[in-house]
Parts: structure tokens; sequence; C-alpha cells
């Protein structure tokens, strides 16, 4: 069972390398942060008016245009820079970019940023859990059973099925995340993160 990412050349370490992406200067770093922030919270309040009236179709399909738009944004900012890591992105950006991909559905981009976030946590440029948050999410999308048990079914408020549940706590507790627990849950919180994230809006509407 994967604890933590695979080294390179391993059979789960393959990377879709993409174009050559350039290094952001100080103002682009600035203005990345800025644009991840404005996406998270009209995620946020788009998502907050479904769940004010659940039933409103209007509504939901503004909360998947939210999406959409967002998830083309994060494909541009990560193929002209990579993946917005803690460095040198900063916490805030690098949490707000996990939220955003948490919501993503194009299944390739998403092993992509899968497999930036493994390097850029073997270079100690981001937190593991920000690995599992995404790692989950492909899995997923792909037909498969997550690993870390990050992403919750909407409907059942559980976690989607895992690879092995005993085997999943103890991953969770080596990245700061507490147990799965039987009871329904409407969020979990990752632990120790410089910015929490939340679960429930990670894994609505997959």
């Amino acid at each position: 069972m994967l604890v933590h990412p695979p080294p390179a050349g391993s059979p789960d370490a393959r990377v879709n390398a993409g174009p050559a992406r350039t290094r952001a200067t100080a103002g682009e770093l600035v203005h990345i942060a800025d644009r991840l922030s404005r996406m998270v919270r009209a995620d946020e309040q788009a998502l907050a008016h479904v769940l004010e009236l659940p039933a409103a179709s209007n509504r939901r399909k503004d909360l998947d245009a939210v999406r959409a738009r967002n998830e083309t944004a994060l494909q541009g900012i990560v193929t002209a820079y990579g993946w917005p890591a803690v460095d040198p992105f900063g916490s805030q950006a690098a949490a707000d970019a996990v939220k955003i991909a948490c919501h993503c559905r194009d299944v390739d981009f998403l092993r992509t940023c899968r497999d930036l976030l493994r390097d850029a946590v073997m270079n100690k440029a981001c937190q593991v859990v920000h690995f599992a948050f995404v790692t989950d999410r492909y899995a997923v999308c792909a037909g498969e059973r997550q690993i870390y048990g990050t992403q919750i079914n909407p409907d059942t408020r559980r976690p989607y099925p895992v690879r092995d549940r005993e085997a999943t706590d103890d991953l969770r507790a080596a990245i700061g995340l507490k147990p799965l627990t039987a009871e329904p849950t409407s969020s979990l919180v990752v632990a120790r993160a410089a910015v929490p994230v939340t679960v429930l809006g990670a894994g609505a509407w997959c």
C-alpha cells in the first residue's frame, strides 16, 4: 500500500510532463495566487446558492459552469507554470489549487496534477496531504477505489470506496488526517495543514 508518493521511475510514477513550463515572476506569483483565491470564492458562493435550494436546477447549472471555468483556468496555470505548489506560490494558493482540482472532471488532467504534486512533494515544495486529495480525486473520477478516503459521496455523505479500510486509516494518520468514521459526515478537515481543506466541497457532485 502506498504510504508516500512513489519514487521516480517506479510503475506508479509515470509523469505526463507536457510542454516546457516557465518560472513565474514575483508579480505573476501574486496574480496567480489572487486568481486562485477568487476562483475558490466563486465556487463557494455558487455551492452555497445551490444548498439554499437544492432542487433548483438553474442553480446547479450555475455551479457546474463555475467549476468548468475554474477547471479551464487551472489547466492554463498548470500548463504555463506547473503545479501551484507551496514553494513558490505560498500555502494559501497551494490549498486553493487543491480545492479547485478536487472539482475537476478531466481524468487526464487530474492524472497530470497528481504526478506533478508527487514530484512537488518529493522536492519538499508541497504537502503530502495535497497529493492525497488529488490522488483520490483522480481515482474516483477514473472509476477506481481511492487510497486515502478524502473524497465524499454527496448522496451518502460518506467516503467513496477505499482500497483497504484498515490501511487507509494508517495512511491518513501518517499525513495528519483523522481516521475514517462509520458515522455520516458533511466535512473532513485536513489536520496539520497550513490551510484547512474541507472535503465536502471537494467531493460534491463529481
